[in-house]
């Protein structure tokens, strides 16, 4: 209901919404843990925070991630994604920039459950040249 609620907020500042979303989270999120998540949502346009809405800039960054489809989003299986990712980026000796995330792909709740629709992704560092 958070992308619901932030989508309804933006729309009715005036933003213009490319599409997709996507959950930042500072913890593992299991039917026995909580944590801190943060619900973000693209948009175009000048708005001002509210209530429980911040305007958060992201800047441009590298990602290593893993995509997968609506019926592989349950849990237990999701921590298969994420652990992909990270067994990638720490045989790889790239450093992370910043906790996981789900992307959505836009409107991937109408795709077919075993399309492509969410990316497992962690932010890494840029390489040095």
């Amino acid at each position: 209901t958070s992308t619901d609620d932030i989508r309804r907020y933006l729309e009715s500042a005036g933003a213009t919404l490319p599409g997709g979303s996507w959950v930042i989270y500072h913890g593992a999120v299991t039917p026995e843990a909580e944590a801190t998540v943060v619900v973000c949502m693209p948009f175009e346009g000048l708005v001002d925070p509210s209530g429980p809405i911040a305007i958060r800039v992201e800047p441009a960054h590298r990602e290593a991630y893993c995509t997968i489809t609506m019926d592989e989003c349950v849990y237990p299986r999701i921590m298969l994604a994420y652990d992909l990712v990270d067994d990638w980026v720490r045989s790889t000796g790239e450093v992370t920039a910043g906790p996981p995330r789900e992307v959505y792909l836009p409107d991937c709740h109408l795709l077919p459950r075993d399309q492509p629709a969410v990316d497992i992704a962690q932010p890494i560092l840029e390489r040095k040249h």
